[in-house]
């Protein structure tokens, strides 16, 4: 029974390493390059010894691989991965020249979406850097990264890439100048607007969007469509006698033949 719940709760690197970064971005102040060294040599040797629940850890062989010389330092690296939660003593080694007994741990302490939220947000940014970098007045939207922000898992990074999109366009002049040419009468800014709030913008929309086989939502070809919708046209009001009214022409209904 025992032999069974171990292996029901068997680790994988790929989980130890998504939880090592999780905590990292949530502790960036405690942290060095060497726990990184550190703690990843640990997770090989592990994988080499056939993941065993408990498994010697030499301290000079580690120190060789990783490239610290120090003992100290070391020591310290090694101490810090414990108290952290990482890794468990079993068996304190003797001197420097004996191995530690260590377990490798889950450690389950980090907000598991901190992480992705963070990571897409920076990924936007930088690929707003680099268009703005290589092409001062590109006018070309570009399109969020979507393959593993998980935009259909998450509604509030489904909002966040879907007003990425919408702020660069409600602010592309060169794009509102294309679509006034389509229609004229129409006050394109609000339009965009209001297929926002009524729909995109609401689970309805996300729901919609789910329903895709698409990975990446193509977001400025779902806005251009909108704009086509009658429930989303908002109007330019037009000046009689020196008063704005709404141009109700814009609104009549196309003939039926």
């Amino acid at each position: 029974m025992e032999d069974r719940e171990n292996e029901n709760n068997q680790l994988n690197g790929y989980e130890l390493s998504k939880n090592w970064f999780n905590w990292c971005f949530e502790n960036p102040e405690k942290i060095n390059p060497n726990h990184v060294a550190l703690y990843f040599f640990i997770i090989e040797h592990w994988n080499r010894m056939g993941w065993k629940d408990k498994f010697g850890f030499p301290m000079e062989m580690a120190k060789d691989a990783i490239g610290i010389k120090n003992y100290r330092t070391y020591t310290k690296t090694f101490d810090d991965l414990v108290e952290w939660g990482f890794i468990r003593v079993i068996q304190k080694s003797k001197n420097q020249y004996s191995a530690n007994v260590i377990a490798i741990v889950k450690n389950t302490q980090a907000n598991t979406k901190a992480l992705s939220k963070a990571m897409q947000k920076h990924s936007q940014k930088q690929v707003r850097g680099i268009v703005g970098v290589d092409k001062p007045n590109n006018l070309t939207t570009q399109e969020p990264n979507n393959s593993l922000s998980g935009w259909r898992d998450d509604f509030e990074i489904y909002l966040s890439e879907m007003n990425q999109v919408y702020e660069k366009l409600k602010s592309d002049s060169e794009f509102i100048k294309a679509q006034q040419e389509f229609y004229p009468n129409m006050d394109i800014p609000m339009s965009l607007k209001k297929s926002v709030d009524n729909y995109w913008g609401q689970k309805a929309g996300w729901k919609n969007k789910k329903q895709s086989r698409s990975e990446n939502p193509d977001w400025t070809a779902t806005f251009k469509n909108s704009l086509a919708q009658n429930m989303n046209k908002v109007y330019k009001p037009k000046q009689v006698n020196g008063s704005k009214v709404i141009d109700e022409s814009a609104y009549q209904k196309p003939k039926t033949w």
